[in-house]
């Protein structure tokens, strides 16, 4: 029996304060250190019918499934069985945008880097038939395009459905069961799976809704996102699992079984950063990269409905992180959580850009409404304490989840901290940088908080 260092015990208490803070039902926290693992479970599965989180729990990880759905493309692009820079239509003819001319060039490195630029979040739910994500695309040719192709990351959800149709089409599989042949079997990832049926005969979490401001959480009972979503954040798995997962990225592309899944330049070239992706970060092929005192982090989070993901990896290092919870105030404890997580097994400190105070006349050139498509959420900022407030109202996702309204999100502080970027500094999105990006004349046109919104007032 390992004892738990110092470290590890701390983490675990600051994850039961943060459980309490934000009413997160479960969590599950795994850490990779010095080649030794620790996984614990704490508090329930459900509020219904509660059952101890553990190590083997399932938990629906969302978008981290991205990761997984592109180390299944470049292992056949390493077969030779696809291209990165070769237009998609060389396997998908057929596809379609409103943009004929981003239909026609968009490359397999296009969707990884999430620099389709067309509106993402897209969701549409096609039935449980292997033809769902077919479907799925084929109803694609009516989203419009945001950014030229090529150009700017947004962070793109319906580019993964088009990855997850390329891996079908080049392997004449459904998807799912070529990202168990391709991934999940050779890794030994043995609790990982994408169907309820599969899931319900194993102890699994629940996810969980904040339906008033600050009610305890009431369990989500739309569980399944949809056959079509599989390849964008349709995996559920055990924190024992995602450890394994990572161990297989420190390890440099080789499995548990000594297998090779992975060369060398191909791991280098979804670590290398091709586009800028927000003020800190930066995206490879899937994974988000971030410098940190001179450590290199790779990551990705997911969230799906009452369920948030987190996966972290220091390759140089040989520290991963991966924290599950159950509940949409999850997002909260997972920043906290990961930043306080990095410091301590890196031994870095995450620094905090330096603020600006403006004139309400300097801060107009930010201030008015921002909107993302197709979805219809909302970015409104107005001048205010030398900075700007922001209040965001979320969009249509019922073609996602079949869930109530989330209780509307209190206005939040943000600080400038350079002529395009900012900090939120007060609210629930505490901590988290975006940017805006400007157009040819120099006029701010559009905000990236992962996703791109174009600023419709003032036009």
């Amino acid at each position: 029996m390992l004892s738990t260092p110092p470290d590890v015990a701390a983490l675990i208490a600051r994850t039961q304060a943060l459980m309490a803070e934000h009413r997160v039902p479960g969590v599950a926290l795994g850490l990779l250190v010095d080649g030794e693992t620790y996984t614990t479970g704490l508090g329930v599965t459900s509020v219904e019918n509660p059952l101890p989180v553990n190590g083997d729990t399932l938990f629906q990880i969302g978008s981290v499934t991205k990761t997984y759905t592109a180390l299944a493309l470049l292992r056949l692009v390493e077969r030779g069985d696809l291209e990165l820079d070769a237009p998609i239509r060389t396997h998908l003819p057929d596809f379609r945008l409103v943009d004929e001319d981003a239909a026609a060039r968009v490359t397999l490195r296009h969707l990884l880097t999430h620099t389709g630029s067309w509106a993402g979040d897209f969701f549409e739910k096609q039935g449980d038939g292997d033809d769902a994500l077919a479907r799925y695309v084929s109803r694609m040719a009516d989203l419009e395009q945001v950014l030229p192709l090529g150009e700017v990351y947004s962070y793109n959800n319906a580019g993964f459905a088009v990855a997850g149709r390329l891996l079908e089409v080049v392997t004449g599989r459904p998807a799912d069961v070529a990202l168990r042949d391709l991934v999940l079997r050779p890794l030994g990832l043995t609790a990982s799976f994408f169907f309820p049926s599969e899931v319900m005969t194993r102890r699994f979490a629940v996810g969980h809704l904040e339906l008033e401001r600050g009610a305890e959480p009431v369990v989500a009972r739309d569980w399944y996102i949809g056959r079509y979503a599989l390849t964008m954040g349709g995996l559920v798995s055990s924190v024992t699992d995602q450890l394994r997962y990572a161990r297989f990225w420190l390890n440099g592309g080789v499995s548990a079984a000594g297998e090779t899944l992975l060369s060398g330049e191909a791991i280098r070239a979804m670590r290398a950063p091709a586009h800028a992706a927000s003020p800190v970060a930066s995206i490879g092929l899937a994974w988000h990269l971030q410098d940190m005192d001179g450590v290199h982090v790779m990551s990705h989070s997911g969230g799906t409905n009452g369920y948030v993901a987190w996966l972290g990896l220091a390759p140089e290092r040989g520290v991963a992180v991966c924290i599950l919870t159950n509940a949409d105030t999850g997002y909260s404890l997972v920043n906290a959580l990961r930043k306080e997580a990095l410091e301590r097994l890196l031994g870095v400190k995450v620094r905090e850009p330096a603020q600006l105070t403006l004139s309400d006349d300097d801060l107009q050139a930010y201030a008015g409404r921002y909107l993302a498509r197709p979805n219809g959420d909302t970015f409104e900022f107005r001048p205010a304490n030398g900075g700007l407030i922001l209040e965001v109202t979320d969009g249509d996702y019922s073609g996602f989840a079949d869930r109530p309204a989330p209780p509307p999100i209190p206005p939040m502080q943000v600080a400038l901290t350079s002529g395009h970027t900012f900090v939120i500094t007060e609210g629930d999105w505490l901590g988290n940088q975006g940017e805006f990006l400007r157009d040819a004349s120099g006029a701010v046109r559009w905000l990236r908080t992962s996703r791109v919104a174009e600023r419709i007032e003032p036009s």
